[in-house]
Order: C-alpha cells, then sequence, then structure tokens
C-alpha cells in the first residue's frame, strides 16, 4: 500500500488517515469489457 512508502507515509500519518480496506472483486467482475459494443452507435 503506498501509506507505508516515503513521502506518502508522513502525509498519511498527520491527516491521521487509517490504513484504507482493499477492495476484493469476483472473476466476473473482473472479465474484459466489450468496449466496441459498448460504445458503437446503432
Amino acid at each position: 500500500m503506498r501509506i507505508d512508502a516515503f513521502p506518502d507515509v508522513l502525509v498519511a500519518r498527520l491527516g491521521d488517515f487509517p490504513p484504507a480496506q482493499l477492495l476484493h472483486f469476483q472473476s466476473e467482475q473482473t472479465a474484459d469489457v466489450d468496449l466496441q459494443a459498448a460504445f458503437s452507435r446503432h
């Protein structure tokens, strides 16, 4: 996580930011999207 890297750790500690929860996705949610079909004009 970037909060553990310098200089990000300085900003995170000064702002008293808590550690964030990482996002988790199902395999269906990370499948490739057909952009041509999504943006084609009919």
